[in-house]
């Protein structure tokens, strides 16, 4: 294939306004492969305890080298060294980011580097207890509806039910990198990486399906169809599970509980004068 087809093809990707796509995660969950028409692009992945810095340089270099412009520095993408891969023709796209841009090769690989380096020290206790902390926070500061499930039996039920679903599939990126938060909705058989779940989630607001009217409008505790659920939310360590409840439930898992009375010993009258 000529340098012209590559650049054509290339130029072709961006221009047709294809939305990028996650094939899959490799090098041990460290990079993905993304693509754009028929376009493949090696990028680092975010690693799911990154510093906001890092997050942002590293989701800067995506947004770059999916859409061709870096929104930062402004660079746009060139082609670079040719070569041949068994029987695939392949090519370097290369963004040459400004030196102080965060996207950088120089500024993104020195914090990479060292973020592994400090994550490599970390025994695999402490990375499961960073990721339930990390996990508890997000839930604590979530603004969305949630019902706190105070209820010792249904504490059981969803501790029952993490149990039955830690056999589901899992994306690859928790398959390559387990300490971090596992997200779920109750009736799915699959568990996602807070990156794979808000694609999900964006692509139900954009009216893909996600289950059957029926699963819809069924409580997810009593399984009695309902026209209305409430949204529940079951965090435990670093596994959160998403799902809806009738009302009756709704306020099983969470009991009113009275105030008490408390008994009035009389009125402190003050005496005129």
């Amino acid at each position: 294939m000529r340098e012209a087809d590559y650049r054509a093809g290339l130029a072709n990707a961006y221009s047709q306004g294809d939305e990028p796509r996650l094939v899959r995660v490799i090098s041990g969950g460290h990079d993905e492969v993304w693509a754009v028409g028929n376009s493949m692009f090696i990028i680092p992945a975010v690693p799911a305890d990154a510093p906001p810095l890092l997050e942002y340089a590293i989701r800067l270099r995506r947004e770059a080298t999916l859409t061709g412009k870096c929104s930062e520095c402004s660079a746009t993408v060139g082609l670079g060294a040719f070569g041949q891969l068994v029987e695939l023709p392949i090519n370097e796209a290369r963004v040459p980011h400004r030196r102080n841009c965060p996207a950088s090769d120089e500024n993104l690989k020195r914090q990479l580097s060292a973020h592994r380096s400090r994550s490599s020290q970390r025994t695999v206790m402490e990375a499961f207890e960073a990721a339930s902390a990390n996990t508890r926070s997000k839930i604590f500061e979530s603004p969305s509806n949630k019902i706190q499930v105070t209820n010792p039996k249904f504490e059981r039920w969803a501790k029952d039910l993490l149990d039955a679903k830690l056999s589901s599939d899992r994306c690859e990126h928790l398959a390559s990198g387990p300490a971090q938060t596992w997200n779920s909705y109750v009736a799915s058989s699959e568990w996602r990486c807070d990156q794979c779940f808000a694609y999900l989630q964006a692509s139900i607001v954009e009216g893909g399906p996600l289950f059957d009217a029926t699963e819809e409008r069924t409580c997810d505790h009593c399984r009695q169809f309902a026209d209305v659920l409430e949204p529940v939310i079951i965090r435990i360590d670093h596994f959160v599970m998403i799902g809806g409840v009738c009302a009756n439930c709704a306020k099983k898992f969470n009991p009113v509980i009275p105030p008490k009375k408390v008994k009035k010993s009389g009125k402190n009258r003050r005496k005129r004068r």
